[in-house]
């Protein structure tokens, strides 16, 4: 009874419009909850109850008997705070609800955990906040540098006492306005890379910085111009706030009803200020770029090119007299999990009926016994370019810090000794076509294919010089599947009058996944999430296709590869992408193949491994049965996945290579 009247004057002593706020904030939370809870679960009624009142319960009784954040001077983290508990809650509880049909019945206990668990938290943290500020009031020097780190990263403070700032101390701001500039900079960069590249480690970043200098959707420039303005911003805020610090004796941080607050010593603000600052700043680009994953493989060295790398050349490749014509088509952003549970996906519906049903009914690579793919993963194959490199080379896409120093963009190309897909179908007499919808400079593509006399690149300056859309056309990255399909349809029937056999390799580009996707003209506006939308968009322009492709009297001789080139790097909302378990692997289709898996089902392999597989598809013999890293998945031989443990190989794989640098980058 007593806690119970002690939470009730707690209550009392509140501003009235506080309890109001967090009643309200608590029950439309809940109504969420609820709806969710009807849209998916038939639940018994005293589940329904327990389930509707947890979240409503939990928000509530914790934050009503706290101190309004209007009554505190460091009102900014407790407003932080009650974000982060409400987001805490209420994500887990989504996530919770939508795994039902992957996981099973809910229960009681989980459910409830999900709401102690915040509780908790905050709890935990709310006390040792109040331990080390009665440590400040009784003078420890902890509690003090606790409440002033606390204070002097506040917003908004006033200023006691005034000072001239001496010559010496002058000298000091320059260097401080420099460090907090950088400081900003680097939270900025550190927001971008996670909003706009996850998942890319500095290796990567190493890469796009050095090539993705053209190409650039105007989408990205303008995103960009946003977070410099931003850290302009930012970095102007910091060096006033310094200034101010420096002028001080003391430093006021009140509370916004101007009913309490508390003082600090200007000089240590200062130094915790340039200190803390930075150090986040660096924690964040640090752990976002994983630079000691980095550093970590900086400093082993890894046997795994001199152990098992083979050339690709005619030593270990014998093609058939009678060549297959190939078309190999990267999907951007393609994964399995578009597809239905019963499929070996994620989706209540299946958002790619299309291509779901050209892997059954052909060839399909895959880790389960369903709908699979590769599900080795690395940072430098989750993006197009580094991904394209895997599958057709063998390869992980590495650069060396040496080449960063030099200028690559002299090479005429980039990794240029490595031997590709290209050379191995130059060496057998193709005509070589790469088709893309964007400019083909951004990342260096024009760099890494297109070295012969017979490989051709149709980009968007193609498709412009040759009066197929306007000089101006422009659609997220260049033009849209829609066209490109029918450019390809074009380009193929006049490849396909030649006495060579030919190859041609495509990009969509509409279900980018940073942009959540493009939609043309084609799209079901009646599919209610934009990127479901695009997704089932592009698997319909690809199912009739290659229903197009069926009509066309050298069908019987073409191979056909569908892949994606990655999985989804941007998550968009509304779109399964996890589930307990789940292995989320991209999407591959074999259809002509001129081979027959022995084994095609719970596999362990990489996207190094299409590589040598897609020279099998066309009926080519491969001594060993491997070429690069890659193991020809028709064939019985274990994959290096296989052979090594997935983890294993793709560690040793980001190590540093002497091999790989001396091989690969030397110029030719």
């Amino acid at each position: 009874m007593r806690l119970l009247k002690t939470y009730i004057n707690c209550i009392k002593a509140q501003p009235r419009l506080y309890p109001a706020c967090v009643l309200a904030v608590a029950a439309f939370e809940t109504v969420k909850i609820a709806v969710l809870l009807i849209y998916f679960l038939k639940l018994s009624l005293p589940m329904t109850i327990v389930f509707v009142l947890c979240p409503l319960a939990s928000t509530a009784l914790f934050w009503l008997a706290n101190t309004c954040p209007l009554r505190s001077p460091l009102w900014l983290y407790r407003v932080i705070g009650i974000g982060l508990f409400v987001n805490m809650g209420y994500k887990r509880a989504i996530n919770y609800i939508c795994d039902e049909p992957y996981e099973g019945p809910h229960g009681f206990a989980a459910w409830g955990w999900i709401w102690l668990k915040p509780l908790l938290i905050c709890s935990g943290v709310l006390a040792a906040h109040r331990l080390l500020s009665f440590m400040s009031e009784k003078g420890f020097k902890a509690g003090k540098a606790y409440r002033s780190a606390l204070a002097s990263l506040q917003p908004f403070f006033g200023t006691e006492g005034r000072k001239d700032i001496k010559n010496r101390k002058s000298l000091l701001i320059v260097p401080g306005c420099i460090i907090l500039c950088f400081s900003a900079v680097l939270v900025l960069t550190t927001a971008f890379l996670h909003y706009h590249f996850p998942n890319m480690d500095i290796d990567a970043i190493l890469f796009t910085v050095r090539y993705a200098n053209d190409g650039f959707s105007p989408e990205l420039g303008r995103k960009l111009l946003l977070y410099g303005a931003i850290a302009v911003c930012g970095a102007a805020v910091f060096c006033v706030r310094l200034v101010r610090m420096f002028k001080a004796e003391k430093l006021v941080f009140k509370s916004p009803d101007k009913k309490s607050g508390i003082k600090s010593s200007a000089k240590a603000s200062r130094r915790l200020m340039l200190a803390i600052i930075p150090m986040i700043s660096v924690y964040m680009l640090v752990d976002e770029a994983n630079i000691l994953t980095y550093a970590e493989h900086l400093l082993h060295r890894s046997q795994l090119y001199e152990n098992y790398y083979v050339v690709p050349d005619s030593s270990v490749i014998t093609f058939p007299e009678e060549k297959k014509n190939l078309i190999y088509i990267y999907l951007e952003s393609f994964e399995n999990s578009y597809a239905s549970p019963e499929n070996g996906g994620l989706q209540p519906r299946d958002l790619m009926p299309e291509l779901t049903q050209l892997a059954n009914e052909n060839i399909n690579f895959s880790h389960t016994d369903k709908l699979g793919g590769s599900t080795a993963w690395a940072p430098s194959i989750a993006y197009t370019m580094g991904a394209t490199i895997a599958q057709t080379s063998g390869v992980l896409l590495m650069t060396p810090l040496g080449k960063m120093r030099n200028s690559m963009g002299d090479l005429q190309s980039f990794l240029p000794s490595l031997r590709r897909l290209e050379d191995v179908l130059h060496d057998n007499g193709y005509e070589q076509l790469y088709i893309e919808g964007s400019d083909s400079s951004f990342a260096a593509y024009n760099r890494y294919v297109g070295r012969y006399d017979d490989s051709n690149i149709f980009d968007l300056n193609t498709a412009r010089d040759e009066g197929l859309i306007p000089e101006d056309y422009f659609e997220m990255w260049g033009f849209e599947d829609m066209k490109m399909f029918e450019f390809s349809k074009m380009k193929i029937e006049e490849l396909a009058k030649g006495d060579k056999p030919f190859a041609v390799t495509m990009y969509t580009m509409d279900t980018h996944s940073y942009e959540e996707g493009y939609e043309c003209p084609l799209c079901d506006t009646s599919i209610e999430n934009s990127f479901a939308r695009t997704i089932r968009c592009t698997s319909k322009q690809v199912g009739d296709f290659i229903e197009w492709l069926k009509g066309r009297p050298y069908f019987k001789d073409t191979v056909v590869i569908l892949t994606g080139d990655h999985i989804a790097e941007h998550l968009p909302e509304g779109i399964e992408f996890e589930a307990n378990g789940y292995m989320r692997s991209p999407y591959n289709c074999f259809i002509n193949a001129q081979a027959q898996p022995l084994n095609m089902k719970n596999r362990q392999f990489s996207p190094l491994d299409m590589f040598p597989t897609t020279v099998a598809a066309l009926g080519a013999d491969i001594k060993g049965d491997r070429l690069g890293l890659g193991t020809d998945l028709f064939s019985g031989t274990p994959t290096l996945c296989e052979e090594l443990g997935t983890e294993e190989f793709t560690d040793q794989l980001q190590q540093r290579s002497y091999y790989f640098n001396d091989e690969f980058w030397k110029d030719t």
